[in-house]
């Protein structure tokens, strides 16, 4: 899960598509992830648990000014050794975010939003 979300903040879209299930990766192209993603500035992840294929996590994300959550339940399976992405369910929770401004930055610098990532 780390990796992939490294890969989308880095913009290493073909690592992101090779770590697609197989069913899933014939439906998408590098070109199409690197379109998806043109406008969103990665801002940190939370990994909520991890049990057998199952992963719980909050990707926070900036567009222009505005901060969103995407909070998801991502489903991986085992393919020769490896854990490959093969789908996920979108939490409620998930959309526009305000973060607080006094409380630590959603980033992890350990700095107070206001101070990190909320500066304008």
């Amino acid at each position: 899960m780390r990796s992939r979300y490294v890969a989308y903040w880095c913009g290493d879209y073909s690592y992101v598509l090779n770590t697609y299930a197989p069913e899933k990766r014939a439906e998408l192209t590098v070109d199409e992830l690197r379109r998806s993603d043109l406008s969103v500035h990665w801002v940190g992840l939370q990994v909520l648990s991890s049990e057998n294929s199952t992963v719980a996590f909050k990707a926070y994300y900036r567009i222009d000014k505005q901060f969103f959550m995407l909070h998801e339940l991502s489903f991986f399976k085992q393919y020769d050794n490896r854990w490959l992405y093969s789908s996920g369910q979108i939490q409620a929770d998930s959309g526009p975010f305000k973060p607080e401004r006094n409380k630590p930055c959603i980033c992890g610098s350990g700095l107070k939003f206001k101070r990190c990532c909320g500066k304008n």
